[in-house]
């Protein structure tokens, strides 16, 4: 089906309505009704029959237009699949908690379910009933903050912020040039160039209060790519310098890795004893040090020294708040 231009699409729904509950409408009443001449109102419903498959018929009696059974019009139609697909990014998106999109997502939810009726309900009702989902924690999100944030990012114009960095008495005005928003984990980060650093920066949007546009514009510099900033980065942070690590995981644990990709630039290996050895370059420790806590002795660091170091001194950390004094 060729695309209807969004006004046409328009006059067709505003006729679409005109025939509801079975009314029977002449030319020269929709005609001014869609402020159109008599012969494009025959064309629109030309197109309504056409392309939309509507069922109108002329009444010579009556000399006027109607539906001969039941029918709304909609944009485009979906299979019932394609429904049920619909109603799952709905159940997921509900189940993110501090969701900055919730009200826009509400709003096209409303439209959908004005359009499909109980189609949708129901497909909403049978993925509630076999299907949930259940994140982390995530970081509470101001949603008028953020929507000046994506409206900077998009009109890609100066903001000035509030950056609250661990806690709320410690916080520092800034002035960025918003080049892109990233979901980490639930969380979401800005990356942007910062003008008091004069360099690309990394934001946790949880810590941004006080955002304000400014009325300067700024070009994303060519050089700049997000897939490059990231490129080795664990996570959200990136230093400059990128670092080789390598890792020996355990033969037991070793089908259960290889299942699943620790970071994009990883190349794996089987040893004799069974382990497998397993090499990343990341630009910052600290992320896969917090990983690798996680993942607890299944996996052994062997390089860099200072990663090593890192978790002896949170693992001892560890050990001495759980050490028991009397024994």
């Amino acid at each position: 089906m060729n695309k209807i231009n969004l006004n046409i699409f328009e006059k067709l729904s505003y006729i679409d309505k005109c025939f509801a509950k079975g009314r029977f409408v002449n030319s020269s009443e929709l005609s001014e009704k869609c402020n159109v001449s008599e012969r494009t109102v025959y064309r629109y419903i030309d197109i309504l029959r056409t392309k939309y498959n509507a069922p109108i018929e002329y009444d010579f009696k009556r000399k006027a237009f109607h539906y001969t059974k039941t029918f709304q019009l909609k944009e485009f139609d979906l299979s019932a699949a394609e429904l049920f697909n619909l109603a799952v990014i709905f159940e997921l998106l509900k189940s993110y908690d501090h969701n900055p999109y919730k009200t826009g997502q509400k709003s096209l939810l409303n439209k959908i379910r004005t359009a499909y009726g109980d189609e949708i309900s129901n497909k909403i009702c049978d993925v509630k009933e076999k299907i949930s989902f259940r994140f982390s924690p995530v970081k509470k999100t101001d949603e008028k903050t953020f929507k000046i944030i994506e409206e900077a990012l998009f009109k890609e114009r100066t903001i000035e912020l509030k950056y609250f960095k661990t806690d709320k008495d410690n916080k520092a005005d800034r002035t960025i040039d918003p080049y892109h928003l990233r979901n980490y984990n639930g969380d979401w980060y800005l990356i942007g160039y910062e003008h008091e650093r004069k360099k690309v920066r990394v934001l946790s949007v949880s810590r941004i209060s006080g955002v304000k546009l400014t009325n300067r514009y700024f070009d994303v510099p060519d050089s700049f790519s997000m897939n490059e900033y990231f490129k080795h980065s664990f996570g959200k942070k990136r230093t400059s310098k990128p670092v080789k690590i390598e890792l020996e995981i355990k033969k037991e644990f070793a089908s259960i890795y290889r299942e699943r990709e620790i970071h994009g630039s990883q190349k794996t290996k089987m040893l004799r004893n069974g382990n497998m050895h397993v090499t990343l370059t990341l630009y910052e420790l600290s992320e896969i040090k917090d990983w690798l806590m996680k993942e607890g002795t299944r996996i052994r660091v062997i390089s860099p020294p200072e990663l090593k170091m890192m978790i002896r001194k949170d693992a001892g950390e560890i050990l001495k708040q759980y050490k028991d004094k009397n024994v």
